[in-house]
């Protein structure tokens, strides 16, 4: 459950210039790197019974390829974990089996 006072916090917005470029890593087997799905995950939307586009969705970027890589693959394998990763945990298929792709960001809300 979300801790007390949760609904009355300020949610911090970014704006994100024209022409930024952000980047995700995602799995080949995905064929389109905007995409994502929905699934029992503590980040997805908990309204299961809605569907789109009235249900939320989570998509991640990130502005380096190390943010997408600790995102992408050695959190997976991390969660609940507290220590730092050896890089040999990640294997050469885990990399094989991600595509890169950078996002231009173009317009502004």
């Amino acid at each position: 459950m979300p801790p007390a006072g949760f609904a009355s916090r300020t949610l911090s917005l970014v704006d994100v210039a024209r022409g930024a470029v952000w980047r995700r890593l995602y799995q080949n087997r995905f064929p389109n790197a905007l995409g994502y799905g929905f699934s029992p995950s503590r980040f997805s939307d908990p309204e299961t019974t809605l569907v789109f586009p009235e249900r939320f969705g989570v998509v991640y970027f990130g502005n380096s390829i190390k943010v997408c890589f600790v995102e992408a693959i050695l959190r997976d394998r991390g969660v609940a974990r507290t220590h730092t990763f050896p890089i040999d945990l990640v294997t050469r298929h885990a990399l094989h089996a991600q595509r890169r792709r950078d996002v231009l960001v173009n317009r502004q809300r």
